[in-house]
């Protein structure tokens, strides 16, 4: 973030310093570069706040999108899918997810070509009045070669500012964006408070002891495993066997502490799984 400001602020100096150069040697050419500058700076700007509301809008829509094209893919959902009678809707839905995609994209190249077209014209029509200018008898014998120059250096840096102005403020919000969502990953709480959970030492492989479970997701309410106990020695080797959605993922999830049981215990070696720090 701070490189991108740094080029956002070279490249407003960069404008400010070659419009007040030109205003002090020539009003005319100063205004004009003003003017010209201008709509494109504007335009920059715009752009990129239209780009950053489809952006924030397509954020959901992407998700849909891959939620929905692994139910449609992958071998377990893809066949549940096929089972329930949900291919012809799922295949609905994913078109209409990919023409709100489309729309947008279209939405912002017809934004860009608007802004495009109107700073096209402003800058035909200054360097139009431009060249009446130098064409014209109001300049002969006014300007030294050292004054020449600085015209030409002032409006190649006027030139040149613009162009980093937009492409700055373009990775600038990038930038942001990726800092804000890096923010909130690391802002995240967990899903289990282990506040008074503490560290064990495992020399050999543990017993695993699975009593009397039962669970339902939070955001459900549903219950998952009811009463389900379990026990696996060391050297053991056990296969979990289920049709879809029996629980054998949600079981392996609370072995594993990613979620704790809503009644019931696990024990690890003798340590009941609450107390055991996940990591």
């Amino acid at each position: 973030l701070w490189q991108k400001q740094r080029e956002l602020v070279g490249s407003v100096v960069a404008l400010g310093t070659g419009s007040l150069v030109l205003l002090g040697l020539d009003p005319i050419i100063g205004v004009l570069a003003v003017l010209t500058a201008g709509p494109m700076v504007l335009r920059d700007w715009l752009i990129e706040a239209k780009r950053r509301e489809l952006e924030e809008a397509e954020w959901l829509t992407l998700r849909k999108k891959i939620e929905v094209s692994y139910e449609l893919t992958s071998t377990d959902a893809g066949l549940r899918s096929r089972l329930w009678k949900l291919t012809v809707p799922y295949h609905r839905y994913f078109r209409a997810l990919v023409g709100e995609l489309i729309n947008n994209a279209m939405t912002l190249a017809r934004f860009d070509r608007r802004w495009n077209l109107v700073v096209g014209l402003v800058e035909v029509g200054t360097f139009a009045i431009l060249c009446g200018y130098f064409a014209s008898g109001f300049v002969e014998g006014k300007y030294t070669y050292l004054q020449l120059g600085a015209i030409t250096g002032s409006l190649s840096m006027l030139v040149s500012g613009v162009h980093q102005f937009g492409s700055s403020l373009t990775q600038l919000e990038q930038s942001r964006l990726n800092y804000e969502y890096l923010t909130r990953v690391l802002a995240t709480q967990p899903l289990i408070d282990e506040s008074h959970a503490e560290d064990i030492e495992i020399t050999e492989t543990p017993e695993l002891l699975v009593e009397d479970n039962s669970f339902a997701y939070p955001s459900t309410g549903i219950p998952v495993i009811s009463g389900c106990s379990l026990i696996i020695r060391p050297g053991e080797k056990v296969a979990l066997v289920g049709r879809n959605g029996s629980g054998k993922t949600t079981l392996q999830r609370l072995i594993a502490k990613i979620y704790v049981p809503t009644n019931g215990s696990i024990w690890i070696d003798g340590h009941e799984i609450r107390s055991v720090r996940q990591q």
